[in-house]
């Protein structure tokens, strides 16, 4: 489970055998996206698109000691479809390739996977940036004003450790962000409570 409040991300040591994260497999290639909308679904990034640099959750691949997905919710203000995605994601270790995807909810927990998974490149090493944002392109999907979904971030390699860094302007709830820990069988776990600058760095559009 990743350390909410840290200021670094825990040591990750390698271990082998572990199962394939959940949705890995079915993700696919996607070409970046302009980050300039006049009206995104939802978006919590700082001025200039920045986030904190040095705070935030970790994504790990599955020979790493503790596999793991992060999430975060958000719930559009009305009936929209979204052709984006952008993350404030760092890399500490392994391949520049993160997987993103838009999860319906389920009991306040990430339901099913409606996007099928986009593979991201270009991340920046975590703690040298605040604003360098990975963003994609994703298949057109519409979405239902007032009805909560899910971003998931998990990594498509098996050895990879990045971090979804935390945004500077809270949107969110306690309770608005979960994690998955140790690949296919993990079960999604609520986050009990978020302080209001522990909400993971993201925009959907």
């Amino acid at each position: 489970m990743s350390q909410k409040g840290d200021t670094m991300i825990r040591p990750v040591l390698l271990s082998l055998g572990m199962v394939a994260l959940a949705g890995a497999n079915a993700a696919h290639a996607a070409p970046t996206a302009p980050l300039q909308t006049p009206n995104p679904v939802f978006d919590n990034f700082g001025p200039a698109h920045t986030y904190l640099c040095c705070w935030g959750g970790n994504v790990a691949g599955v020979t790493t000691n503790s596999p793991e997905m992060e999430a975060a919710a958000f719930t559009p203000a009305g009936n929209q479809t979204v052709h984006h995605i952008a993350v404030g994601l760092g890399l500490v270790s392994g391949d520049d390739a993160a997987v993103v995807s838009l999860y319906t909810d389920n009991a306040g927990l990430p339901g099913t996977d409606i996007t099928d998974g986009v593979i991201l490149g270009g991340m920046p090493s975590f703690t040298l940036s605040n604003n360098a944002i990975v963003t994609a392109s994703i298949p057109a999907t519409p979405l239902i004003g007032g009805t909560q979904y899910w971003l998931v971030v998990w990594e498509d390699t098996a050895n990879t450790v990045s971090v979804w860094n935390y945004s500077p302007r809270y949107q969110g709830s306690p309770g608005a962000t979960a994690f998955c820990s140790g690949g296919n069988s993990c079960t999604w776990t609520a986050y009990p409570s978020i302080p209001a600058n522990q909400m993971f760095a993201f925009k959907v559009w």
